[in-house]
């Protein structure tokens, strides 16, 4: 009688994370190694990126749990990583990225004989990434961002958008193609009303228009400051509120002109990380062109 020799193979299942649930799992790090201060920012990237309002919700109050209870930096650890334990298990759509949303051909712009030109100018523009415009000044990177924004002609070349949706109106298309000037007009009422305005004027009811203008509040660190009006706000909180208000729109493409001026280094570095993670949303990236 022989033996029979039985041999059992381990299989081991692995299985396949989301880009939502890796972003997830990434943001827990930064709470196990005590870094609040990103990873705080980083939570409330998956938070939006859900479009849940609940989730929206209990984002805002922790933001302003964690503003009246600066001490309590424990405790907000674990409030946190209780959240993203619930954030991780939310499905979320993502968005590809391998589509290039923008794409100039030979562009060129001249302003008459001995006059400045430029070009020509070739790029094609993806979303999920970051664009930089590098060049002195008067090297044509405002005309050029405001020829990308459609807000100029140019005299030679194509320009192609290929956009989710085919714009209607020219009302639709500034929604999708944004452009924000490095000098930008002074408005009137508080930080908050104005961004409740935005979500208004596209019809958004005023439940949730409170509840999206509360999160973008959260996100852009304006929370301290959603009651003040334009002059009593640093040049800093000024960009933060204009790209708040652009996002709460929700583009494709946004376009800024030296966002950084004025800024110091610190300052300069944050908003870099947030314009990172803001273009690299799982749900919703963006197209992003600053010079």
């Amino acid at each position: 009688m022989s033996d029979k020799l039985v041999i059992f193979k381990n299989v081991q299942n692995k299985i396949t994370m989301t880009k939502h649930q890796q972003t997830v799992k990434a943001v827990f790090h930064f709470f196990d190694n005590k870094d609040t201060v990103l990873g705080f920012r980083k939570m409330l990237d998956c938070a939006m990126d859900t479009q849940n309002m609940d989730v929206y919700k209990t984002a805002i109050e922790l933001t302003d749990w964690k503003e009246k209870n600066p001490e309590k930096s424990d405790e907000l650890i674990e409030k946190c990583k209780v959240f993203l334990g619930e954030i991780e298990k939310i499905e979320v759509k993502e968005y590809p990225t391998d589509i290039a949303v923008l794409t100039a051909i030979n562009i060129q712009k001249s302003y008459g004989s001995n006059r400045f030109s430029l070009g020509p100018v070739s790029l094609e523009i993806k979303k999920g990434q970051v664009y930089g415009l590098v060049g002195e000044n008067g090297n044509g990177k405002t005309t050029l961002l405001r020829i990308l924004a459609k807000e100029i002609s140019h005299n030679k070349g194509e320009l192609k958008y290929q956009f989710d949706s085919v714009p209607k109106d020219e009302f639709e298309l500034r929604t999708k193609l944004v452009y924000i000037p490095q000098r930008t007009e002074k408005w009137y009422g508080s930080l908050k009303d104005n961004l409740k305005f935005v979500l208004a004027s596209y019809g958004v009811k005023p439940e949730e228009n409170e509840t999206r203008t509360l999160m973008m509040i959260a996100r852009l660190g304006l929370w301290n400051y959603k009651h003040l009006k334009w002059n009593e706000l640093s040049s800093g909180y000024k960009m933060r509120f204009e790209l708040a208000r652009t996002l709460l729109r929700q583009p494709e493409i946004l376009l800024l002109d030296e966002p950084l001026a004025n800024l110091d280094v610190l300052a300069q570095q944050v908003i870099l990380d947030d314009l990172k993670a803001i273009a690299n949303s799982v749900n919703h990236p963006i197209a992003l062109i600053l010079s």
